[in-house]
C-alpha cells in the first residue's frame, strides 16, 4: 500500500496535489468536484487588491457627493462588499471540504490590505496564500526597497494571524536564494516557486498590445525544478512547486527535488479536473515499480546536495551543445 501523505504549512494533506488559485476554485461546486477527484488541498480564488481598487473606481466613478463623508461611505461599501464575498466562500468551502482550504490574497502593498488576513482566518481558512509582485521596471526603484516590500507585508499578515502563511512569488530577483530566505526570515511558513504572470503580446495586424497564452506549459517547468533543487537545502520553510506542472512526470521529479506539494491548474483546464486523477495514479505507480512504499522517501531525494552531479542545477550555459555544434 502506498502512502501519498505529505505535510504542506503543518498540514496533513491525503497527496502532494493542489489545485492553484483559479477559476475553478471560486465556488463552492467546483471545489467539491476538485476533492472528488483526488485534490490534496485547494488555493481559493485571489481576493485581489486591485479588484477591490477598480470596485470602489467604478463605484465612485460619475457620483456626486451631497454630503459630508459619502466618498468614505461609498468606498467602505463596496470594499465590504467584496471582502464579505470571500469570507463567504472560505466558510461555505470549509462546511463542505474535508481537504485543507487556503485563501489567497493577492497585493502589491502592505497597510491596510493586512487588516483583511485577521478575518480570512476567522472565517476558517486552514492557510493563507500571499501572491505579491511589483514589476521592477522603473530606473528609479531600489532593489533591497522593493524586496522590503515583501518581507514587510509577509511580517505585517503573520502579526496578524495565527494560522501559516505562504508567500508567492515571481523570479524576477536579482538573488533569488537570499531573497526567499528573507522572506521565511519574516514569517513565511512556505514559499510557492513560481508565479506564473499576465503576459502580453502584439497582434501584427490591428497593431494592438493583447493577452498573450492564459495558460502554462510543461516547458516553462524547468526554471521550477533548478530553484526548488537548490533552495530546499537552504530553508527552514516548505517550498511548494507551481507552474509548469501537467502530468505526473512533472510532478514526480518535483518532489524528487524537494518540494513537498506541488500546484495545478492549466492541465485541468486543458485536459478536465480529471487529470488529478491521472497524476496520482502516476506517482503511485512510478513508486511502486521503484519500490518505494512511502512518499516522504522521495522527497529530495535529488536535490541539490543530494546529487553527485548538483553542478548541473548551476549551469546556465550551453556548454555540451556549444561543443557539439561547433
Amino acid at each position: 500500500m502506498i502512502n501519498t501523505t505529505t505535510k504542506y504549512l503543518g498540514l496533513t494533506l491525503k497527496n502532494p496535489i493542489i489545485v492553484a488559485s483559479c477559476g475553478l476554485t471560486n465556488n463552492v461546486e467546483s471545489l467539491m468536484e476538485l476533492e472528488r477527484n483526488n485534490a490534496g488541498a485547494v488555493v481559493l480564488k485571489s481576493l485581489f487588491e486591485e479588484q477591490i481598487k477598480m470596485q470602489i473606481d467604478s463605484a465612485l466613478k460619475g457620483s456626486i457627493n451631497h454630503y459630508p463623508g459619502g466618498e468614505d461611505y461609498l468606498r467602505y461599501y463596496e470594499e465590504r462588499h467584496v471582502v464579505d464575498n470571500y469570507l463567504k466562500l472560505i466558510r461555505d468551502a470549509k462546511a463542505k471540504l474535508t481537504i485543507p482550504v487556503i485563501a489567497s490574497l493577492n497585493c502589491a502593498a502592505g497597510g491596510e490590505w493586512t487588516k483583511f488576513a485577521k478575518e480570512i482566518e476567522k472565517a476558517g481558512a486552514d492557510a493563507i496564500e500571499v501572491n505579491i509582485f511589483r514589476l521592477p521596471f522603473d530606473l528609479q526603484d531600489n532593489k533591497a526597497v522593493n524586496e522590503d516590500t515583501y518581507a514587510n507585508i509577509i511580517r505585517d499578515i503573520k502579526a496578524n494571524v495565527s494560522i501559516p502563511i505562504a508567500a508567492k512569488i515571481g523570479k524576477f530577483f536579482t538573488n533569488p536564494a537570499i531573497f526567499i530566505q528573507k522572506l521565511a526570515f519574516s514569517g513565511a511558513d512556505g514559499v510557492v516557486l513560481f508565479n506564473r504572470f499576465y503576459g502580453v503580446d502584439i497582434d501584427l495586424e490591428t497593431e494592438k498590445v493583447v493577452n498573450d497564452n492564459h495558460y502554462s506549459s510543461a516547458n516553462e517547468f524547468s526554471d521550477v525544478l533548478r530553484w526548488t533543487a537548490i533552495l530546499a537545502d537552504k530553508l527552514e520553510c516548505d517550498l511548494c512547486a507551481s507552474t509548469g506542472v501537467h502530468t505526473w512526470k512533472e510532478g514526480m521529479k518535483i518532489l524528487l527535488a524537494g518540494a513537498k506539494v506541488f500546484e495545478v491548474a492549466s492541465t485541468l483546464y486543458i485536459n478536465g479536473i480529471e487529470e488529478m486523477n491521472k497524476i496520482l495514479a502516476g506517482i503511485i505507480k512510478w513508486m511502486e515499480e521503484h519500490n518505494y512504499t512511502d512518499l516522504q522517501e522521495i522527497i529530495g531525494r535529488l536535490k541539490h546536495s543530494n546529487t553527485e552531479d548538483n553542478e548541473l542545477y548551476e549551469r546556465v550555459q550551453f556548454m555540451i551543445y556549444q561543443t557539439k555544434f561547433d
